[in-house]
């Protein structure tokens, strides 16, 4: 399951939307959109709030968020005629910044890319889910994460050409990887992070470390548009101190999500993963990924 709250200022659909995507053991997919007329964000002391909501004829439409301030457990609700229901996630990762620090930091940014902001409030954590979606029930007990995003201009295909992005949990690893692709100076830019348990590993690409994303094509599922790929291999080697390579193989299983246009690409991917430390235990688990193709265009003048 996932669910994006978007405002989007400048959207011809319109700014205010809720997307809502499912996909159930059997491979059937529940992809909802919901526009709203308003949203708000309440800020206290112990939890962030926010409510995307509209009311037409005495029937209510609302999504609302909250975040806990200690930055461990997230809530989602949702109340419509067609769906209803609650997400909660408990976080068993640190909080992290695109850089690979981890939260409270004085120095540490949020910026990622060209015109690009981005935090991980929860890399992964514990999520349970209980919805019914159009009279059918839908309920999860695994992991997931919460992130935000923000760019100065929408759509993205005026600051980006393509990425990768990946979150997975395999035995007590948890991976989160965004290998973008600015429009902006063409330059690659990448976030990879490696948790054991609460323990990070991986922090990012640095001058002691690298990562390495490579194209798998030895399964059953691809996108079909963009390549014929079924799947990512991911290698982290940090070579400060003991020298340490970390491997990790994604097959794609279904296709959660996929919209195409003249103008962009997109596919979400629901994953089987597998891996750990080369030459020890492979560890097996679950995961979701995308990946995206824009026609790039020229920024608009200000």
């Amino acid at each position: 399951m996932a669910i994006v709250f978007f405002n989007q200022p400048g959207s011809p659909e319109g700014e205010l939307f809720v997307m809502l995507d499912a996909i159930s053991s059997n491979g059937t997919c529940s992809s909802n959109t919901i526009f709203v007329e308003k949203s708000q964000i309440i800020t206290c002391p112990s939890q962030t709030t926010g409510i995307w909501s509209s009311a037409a004829q005495d029937i209510t439409f609302s999504f609302s968020f909250s975040l806990d301030s200690n930055l461990k457990r997230a809530t989602i609700t949702a109340e419509t005629p067609s769906i209803k229901g609650e997400w909660h996630i408990n976080s068993t990762t640190p909080a992290r910044y695109p850089s690979g620090q981890l939260y409270p930091s004085r120095s540490a940014s949020l910026y990622f890319a060209p015109y690009n902001w981005w935090d991980e409030t929860i890399p992964s954590g514990t999520v349970s889910t209980t919805f019914e979606i159009e009279g059918t029930p839908f309920s999860l007990n695994g992991f997931g994460g919460h992130d935000s995003f923000l760019t100065a201009f929408s759509p993205w295909y005026y600051i980006s050409e393509d990425w990768i992005w990946a979150r997975m949990v395999a035995g007590p690893y948890t991976v989160v990887v965004w290998d973008y692709n600015s429009s902006i100076g063409g330059k690659r830019h990448v976030s990879a992070f490696l948790v054991h348990g609460e323990t990070v590993l991986f922090p990012g690409p640095g001058p002691d470390s690298t990562f390495t994303l490579s194209l798998l094509y030895n399964g059953t599922v691809s996108d079909g548009i963009i390549n014929n790929a079924t799947g990512f291999g991911f290698d982290f080697v940090e070579k400060s101190g003991k020298r340490s390579n970390w491997h990790f193989e994604v097959e794609h299983t279904h296709l959660g999500l996929q919209a195409y246009s003249t103008d962009s690409n997109y596919t979400r991917f629901v994953d089987r993963v597998s891996g750990g430390e080369v030459g020890g235990p492979v560890y097996r688990g679950s995961g979701q990924s995308e990946q995206v193709v824009w026609k790039s265009m020229a920024l608009p003048e200000l």
